[in-house]
């Protein structure tokens, strides 16, 4: 998915070869990096919450007689894996 776009560019020679060319494909290019840059961290933090979730250590966890405590569990669900 990534590698798409510089293999269409060097394919079909689309380097631009003019000063607007060139300002306008860093446009094309800087807009939508930066415009999607909260979604791309919030999906890198979501990813690595997921990641150290299995770990004891950093659980989250919740102080007893807490309103915001959530209903209690079984200490080890079961989990669907496939």
């Amino acid at each position: 998915m990534f590698i798409f776009p510089p293999v269409v560019v060097l394919y079909f020679d689309l380097v631009p070869n003019t000063l607007p060319g060139i300002l306008a494909a860093f446009a094309v290019v800087a807009v939508p990096l930066l415009y999607t840059t909260p979604h791309r961290y919030g999906i890198c933090v979501a990813l690595d919450w997921l990641t150290r979730a299995e770990d004891d250590a950093e659980a989250i966890s919740y102080p007893s007689g807490s309103s915001s405590a959530p209903p209690t569990q079984d200490p080890e669900p079961e989990r669907d894996r496939g």
